[in-house]
C-alpha cells in the first residue's frame, strides 16, 4: 500500500512540473480565443546599456491553421503612467501553423520600467486595414 501511495504521489509531482511557463503579469491576451491556439514559450526582459527596456517573447501557434494576430507593447514609467510614442502602435502578423512567433520590442524612452504585451485578433473591420490604428476602447 505504501509503494502504491508513493507511486501515485510521484505521478502527481511529475504531472505538476510542467515545462510550460505560467501566465505572466506582463502579458494581456485580450481575446480569449487566442488561448486555444497560442502558447507562451518564453518571456524575457532586460535593460540595455543605454537604459532602454527590451522585451522578447516567444509564442507557438499550436493549431493546424495560420492565424492573424495583432500585438502591441505598452510601456510604463516608474509612476505607472503610460509612455506614448508613435512607434507604440498595434502591429499585425500572420502566425504560421505549428510555428513559433517572436515579439521583440525596445522601449521608446529610458524612463520605461514596466510593460504590458497585449495580444488580440483582428476585428472584421481590421482585416481591410493595412496600417492598424486601433482604438483603445475595444468591446
Amino acid at each position: 500500500m505504501k509503494k502504491f501511495a508513493l507511486f501515485v504521489l510521484s505521478l502527481l509531482l511529475i504531472g505538476c512540473s510542467s515545462k510550460e511557463p505560467k501566465a505572466s503579469p506582463h502579458l494581456d491576451i485580450e481575446d480569449s480565443s487566442v488561448n486555444s491556439f497560442l502558447s507562451l514559450q518564453s518571456l524575457n526582459d532586460r535593460f540595455t546599456n543605454g537604459g532602454m527596456m527590451e522585451v522578447e517573447a516567444r509564442f507557438k501557434n499550436e493549431s493546424s491553421f495560420n492565424k492573424d494576430l495583432l500585438y502591441k507593447v505598452d510601456w510604463f514609467d516608474k509612476d505607472g503612467f503610460l509612455i506614448t510614442n508613435i512607434a507604440t502602435k498595434w502591429k499585425r502578423v500572420v502566425v504560421q501553423s505549428k510555428r513559433d512567433f517572436n515579439v521583440r520590442a525596445v522601449s521608446p524612452s529610458d524612463k520605461a520600467v514596466n510593460y504590458k504585451l497585449r495580444i488580440t485578433t483582428p476585428d472584421s473591420d481590421d482585416k481591410d486595414i493595412k496600417t492598424i490604428n486601433r482604438y483603445e476602447f475595444k468591446n
